[in-house]
Protein backbone atom coordinates (compact mmCIF):
# COMPACT_ATOMS: atom_id res chain seq x y z
CA UNK A 1 0.00 0.00 0.00
CA UNK A 2 1.54 2.97 -1.08
CA UNK A 3 2.15 6.08 -0.31
CA UNK A 4 1.31 4.97 3.05
CA UNK A 5 0.37 7.48 5.32
CA UNK A 6 -1.70 8.97 2.73
CA UNK A 7 -4.36 11.73 2.31
CA UNK A 8 -6.67 8.97 1.22
CA UNK A 9 -5.79 8.36 -2.20
CA UNK A 10 -3.34 5.36 -2.23
CA UNK A 11 -2.80 2.07 -4.20
CA UNK A 12 -2.69 -1.07 -3.32
CA UNK A 13 -0.06 -3.23 -5.31
CA UNK A 14 -0.26 -7.32 -5.54
CA UNK A 15 2.36 -9.65 -6.66
CA UNK A 16 1.10 -13.08 -7.47
CA UNK A 17 2.26 -16.11 -9.21
CA UNK A 18 -1.46 -16.77 -10.59
CA UNK A 19 -4.59 -15.37 -11.70
CA UNK A 20 -7.45 -14.88 -9.03
CA UNK A 21 -10.41 -14.41 -9.71
CA UNK A 22 -13.34 -12.94 -7.37
CA UNK A 23 -11.26 -11.64 -5.14
CA UNK A 24 -12.53 -8.82 -2.59
CA UNK A 25 -10.02 -6.09 -1.43
CA UNK A 26 -11.45 -5.03 2.12
CA UNK A 27 -10.50 -1.53 3.74
CA UNK A 28 -11.70 -1.75 6.79
CA UNK A 29 -11.28 0.93 10.05
CA UNK A 30 -9.40 -0.59 13.54
CA UNK A 31 -12.89 -1.73 14.81
CA UNK A 32 -13.29 -3.89 11.79
CA UNK A 33 -16.21 -1.88 10.43
CA UNK A 34 -16.02 -2.27 6.55
CA UNK A 35 -15.27 1.16 5.15
CA UNK A 36 -15.58 0.03 1.53
CA UNK A 37 -15.14 -3.62 -0.39
CA UNK A 38 -14.77 -4.06 -4.28
CA UNK A 39 -14.27 -7.23 -5.98
CA UNK A 40 -10.80 -7.58 -8.06
CA UNK A 41 -8.90 -9.65 -10.36
CA UNK A 42 -5.28 -10.47 -9.70
CA UNK A 43 -2.98 -10.95 -12.47
CA UNK A 44 -0.27 -13.00 -12.73
CA UNK A 45 2.31 -10.21 -11.78
CA UNK A 46 1.60 -7.23 -10.38
CA UNK A 47 -1.62 -5.67 -10.13
CA UNK A 48 -2.21 -1.85 -8.91
CA UNK A 49 -5.68 -0.87 -7.71
CA UNK A 50 -5.90 2.60 -6.90
CA UNK A 51 -8.63 3.76 -4.21
CA UNK A 52 -10.16 7.09 -3.96
CA UNK A 53 -12.78 9.83 -3.47
CA UNK A 54 -13.45 7.74 -0.31
CA UNK A 55 -13.74 10.69 2.07
CA UNK A 56 -11.77 8.49 4.39
CA UNK A 57 -11.21 10.46 7.95
CA UNK A 58 -7.83 10.76 9.73
CA UNK A 59 -6.87 7.47 11.12
CA UNK A 60 -5.24 3.69 10.89
CA UNK A 61 -7.29 1.47 8.55
CA UNK A 62 -6.62 -2.10 7.12
CA UNK A 63 -6.65 -3.19 3.88
CA UNK A 64 -7.03 -7.09 3.39
CA UNK A 65 -7.21 -9.46 0.50
CA UNK A 66 -9.81 -12.80 0.42
CA UNK A 67 -10.51 -14.81 -2.49
CA UNK A 68 -9.76 -18.08 -4.18
CA UNK A 69 -9.36 -19.99 -0.32
CA UNK A 70 -6.27 -17.42 -0.25
CA UNK A 71 -6.54 -14.50 3.15
CA UNK A 72 -3.48 -12.09 2.65
CA UNK A 73 -2.19 -10.37 6.01
CA UNK A 74 -3.93 -7.07 6.75
CA UNK A 75 -1.81 -4.06 5.93
CA UNK A 76 -1.98 -0.98 8.29
CA UNK A 77 -2.61 2.41 6.21
CA UNK A 78 -2.62 5.74 7.79
CA UNK A 79 -4.25 8.84 6.48
CA UNK A 80 -3.46 11.57 7.61
CA UNK A 81 -4.56 14.77 5.53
Amino acid sequence: VYPNPNNGVFTVEISSDEMILDAQLFLTDMTGKIITSRKVTIAIGTTQLMLEDLELQMGTYLVSLKGSGKNLAPVKMIVNR
